[in-house]
């Protein structure tokens, strides 16, 4: 099954599953079940790509560029800011309840981030932006105020792009016979590009994007591997929450759409396909 079938599989998943979220259609809840399929497969295919990308900083800018194209019509679709207590949606907002392309931006961001600190010299210096966006984010969640809610995330986001991948950009790396860095340092900026996801309540948020994060760390390249880390993680996450907002039929109807997703990806031939790359960002 090359990549273009996987994607299309994706895609048409994602069309069910968006019509019930917006059109609420009775009877129709199990479509929001088959529409569970789709993220694996983006999940699966962001950290292909962040492996096999010829240059991953014009990949996170088409992320970054779609993610701020999507959100305008995400926003109109939905008709509300998802901050409790909902809201009747006055104007376009791009820093809350935003859309998936976020969480893939940050996911890739995180794995970038990870891969580059490794080979980077005096990366000890990602301390100082680490412990910031850490009390930032803690602040972010104390304060009740929108506008210096506002001003917390500007003030992460500025951390993350002006910090973490400013210093990935333009640390110098290590001669290839020097050893690399911990891995727990690399860690740090991947762990905050992370938590940007939930600071913009993105879809899937830190969820979504740390479950990108673990694909591309313990998949390394191996379909079987990155398959089962992508099902695993869904399982944890939806089998708990889908347990309290659905019947049990329901909730093994998802099981089994997961397996699904999971048993699609297993079956991935490694070869991209027709290379419509732009026609699926457009859909989106």
């Amino acid at each position: 099954m090359s990549g273009f079938v996987l994607k299309i599989i994706a895609c048409i998943t994602m069309l069910l599953d968006h019509t019930q979220a917006i059109f609420d259609i009775p009877k129709m809840d199990f479509l929001r079940a088959i529409g569970r399929m789709a993220f694996p497969i983006y999940v699966f295919f962001v950290a292909e790509g962040c492996r096999h990308t010829k240059n991953i900083w014009k990949y996170l800018f088409r992320l970054a560029l779609f993610a701020l194209i999507s959100e305008i019509v995400f926003d109109m679709a939905f008709s509300y800011v998802r901050m409790p207590p909902r809201v009747p949606l006055k104007a376009i907002d791009f820093t809350w309840g935003t859309n998936v392309f976020y969480t893939l931006f940050f996911g890739a961001a995180a794995n970038c981030v990870y891969e580059k600190f490794l080979r980077k010299k005096n990366a000890a210096i990602v301390f100082l932006p680490f412990i910031l966006t850490v009390t930032t984010y803690f602040l972010f969640f104390t304060v009740s105020s929108d506008f210096l809610r506002l001003l917390l995330i500007i003030g992460y986001l500025r951390l993350c792009v002006g910090g973490f991948l400013a210093l990935a950009k333009f640390l110098p790396d290590k001669p290839d016979n020097e050893q690399d860095n911990s891995v727990m340092l690399a860690i740090l900026p991947a762990f905050a590009m992370i938590l940007a996801a939930g600071v913009l309540d993105s879809d899937y948020g830190t969820y979504g994007a740390l479950f990108i994060f673990l694909t591309y760390v313990i998949g390394k390249g191996k379909k079987i591997p990155s398959a089962i880390t992508v099902g695993a993680c869904f399982l944890f996450l939806y089998g708990n929450n889908i347990l309290l907002s659905y019947t049990s039929i329901m909730f093994w109807f998802y099981i089994l759409i997961v397996l699904l997703a999971v048993g699609c990806l297993v079956l991935y031939n490694g070869k991209r396909g027709p290379k419509l790359k732009w026609a699926f960002y457009a859909f989106y």
